[in-house]
């Protein structure tokens, strides 16, 4: 077995993995970052790009003030008591520290104006300013050919090269069709990245400009220790020969491989709910928390996945796999409602969570999923003003279920005619007047953000009319909320309680313990990178100090 010796490996390269090789390099480290898949940017590569920043800098600009106590009741109010006050107090007090840095080292961000949390309404929610986003990357100038071929980009928003501010300042997702899509044009030719690829790819290059040994298609398949300490890792290139590699880390190893959303099997054994579809990166297999459990490590369950709504249009395909789309801003649009198998509503439509929730809801009188099974329905105006995917508005591909009357949609989705037609009256009664009495739509800040400023009084809300359209909409995670325990620097615990020497997690391969049962947009992605710079200062710092340490 050949050897080679550096001082950190990070294995991962979604933003926690980028973000703690780069702090590990500037803090002195020899340091090997490892990626098992073709491309650099992992999961965080394929998302939005939100990250979640409490008290940030920039937020100022807008007027706005925070502080950490603010930060720390609303988490508090809304983790039902899950998370871990030692975790959540270190990220709020470093998130807005990392970014700072982070902009230091040529990765920019910008604050998101007018984009609510959550749970703006609740103690501590803020109505704008605590998310931020990177402006759009353009690869050529900070990267060479190579690495512009091998870092990722998302198919979930093909041609969509904006930045998040551009977006609120453009009306939204619901104006899409006032945009300037001339220039957006031009942004494709100059292969502009936005959302989640523009990060990872300013994080790539502040990586690569520092001397990070960044390594694609590299699979670490053990944990080595010494003494009851992780000493490196066993590993091998999927390129080459595939002869085994032991890799010294004298610093220690930072897990940033993400959850085990793409496993089918670890899902069914932790999840609490159906199995979800993985729209992530297809490389996330769980391989690094089945390495740290072999040494002990302790096991967080919380609520599963990080779940989301999606459907799939025919034909796309992503990694190889059907592509399916996130279903997030969609069902909020006025002039649409979800129902399930029986032609029921189930759910506040303008909040992506309650629908996965509702989805994932099990029936002890029935031992069923009771609205597993669930169509997104919308009318001809809905059709005309919005997109749907890659479908553009007012097009209609000819799989697109459709009909004139509530009847005949429902016998073509298969769902009870009486209760579909019975569900659309009701909603209608009321939504000509803007109200939802039965689920609230568009009852909340955030709610409101997702819909159309166009429609009064209220913009997640109109009455059903003419040609109706359906989809099916799935359960898919785009993330692990269950993980490894981890501490207020990310060294990961063992099942005993004590820190595991040498040992750290970052991202999605920790447990969200800094949130509990509560979510906001951006939190894994702001988590991913603040913990991944504190576990390379931990390191650093136990290097520097003199003597032996256990942890």
């Amino acid at each position: 077995m050949k050897d080679e010796q550096f001082d950190v490996v990070v294995i991962g390269s979604g933003g926690a993995g980028l973000t703690g090789a780069l702090a590990s390099r500037t803090l002195g480290a020899r340091t090997l970052l490892l990626e098992q898949a073709d491309t650099v940017g992992g999961t965080y590569s394929y998302s939005s790009g939100l990250a979640w920043v409490p008290n940030n800098t920039q937020m100022r600009t807008l007027g706005c003030t925070d502080s950490e106590e603010e930060a720390l009741a609303h988490v508090r109010e809304l983790s039902g008591g899950r998370h871990n006050e030692e975790v959540l107090q270190s990220f709020v007090r470093n998130a807005s520290r990392v970014i700072d840095w982070l902009e230091r080292m040529q990765v920019p961000f910008e604050v998101v104006p007018g984009y609510p949390d959550y749970y703006a309404e609740r103690r501590g929610g803020m109505r704008e300013g605590r998310y931020v986003g990177s402006p759009v990357f353009y690869p050529e100038g900070h990267l060479d050919e190579y690495w512009r071929e091998h870092s990722s980009s998302s198919p979930h928003y093909t041609g969509l090269v904006v930045s998040w501010p551009e977006i609120q300042q453009w009306g939204g997702l619901t104006a899409m069709a006032s945009w300037d899509w001339a220039e957006l044009a031009s942004r494709v030719v100059k292969d502009g990245r936005a959302f989640g690829a523009a990060t990872t790819g300013y994080l790539l290059a502040a990586c690569l400009k520092a001397g990070v040994d960044v390594r694609c298609r590299w699979s670490a398949s053990e944990l080595v220790t010494a003494d009851k300490r992780v000493t490196g890792v066993v590993a091998r290139s999927l390129n080459g020969d595939g002869q085994a590699v032991r890799i010294g880390a004298n610093w220690g190893v930072i897990l940033a491989t993400g959850g085990y959303d793409a496993d089918k099997g670890m899902q069914a054994r932790w999840d609490p709910h159906p199995p979800a579809t993985s729209i992530g990166v297809q490389s996330v297999d769980g391989s690094g928390v089945v390495m740290a459990l072999e040494l002990g490590a302790a096991f967080q369950v919380l609520d599963g996945q990080l779940l989301t709504p999606c459907y799939h249009i025919p034909g796309e395909e992503a990694d190889r796999v059907p592509l399916y789309r996130i279903a997030v801003r969609e069902p909020s649009f006025p002039g649409s409602i979800i129902v399930n198998g029986s032609g029921r509503r189930f759910c506040d439509e303008s909040f992506y969570r309650a629908i996965c929730h509702g989805m994932a809801e099990w029936d002890v009188v029935h031992q069923e999923y009771p609205n597993r099974i669930a169509y997104m329905v919308f009318d001809e105006e809905w059709k005309r003003r919005y997109p749907l995917g890659s479908i553009g508005p007012g097009e209609v591909p000819p799989w697109l279920v459709h009909a004139s009357t509530p009847a005949v949609l429902a016998e073509k989705i298969g769902v009870d005619g009486h209760e579909f037609q019975a569900t659309i009256e009701r909603y209608n009664q009321f939504a000509k007047a803007g109200e939802d009495p039965e689920f609230h739509r568009g009852g909340t800040e955030y709610g409101r953000n997702s819909g159309d400023a166009s429609v009064t009084p209220n913009p997640c809300v109109r009455a059903l009319e003419g040609e109706l359209y359906a989809i099916e909409i799935l359960l898919a995670t785009v993330g692990t909320n269950n993980g490894l325990v981890y501490d207020a620097n990310g060294q990961v615990l063992h099942v005993r309680g004590r820190p595991i020497p040498g040992l750290y997690a970052a991202g999605n391969a920790g447990a969200n313990l800094a949130e509990g049962l509560w979510y906001n947009s951006g939190c894994s992605n702001a988590r991913g990178m603040t913990f991944g710079y504190l576990a390379a200062q931990h390191m650093a710092e136990l290097a520097a100090a003199p003597g032996p340490s256990d942890r």
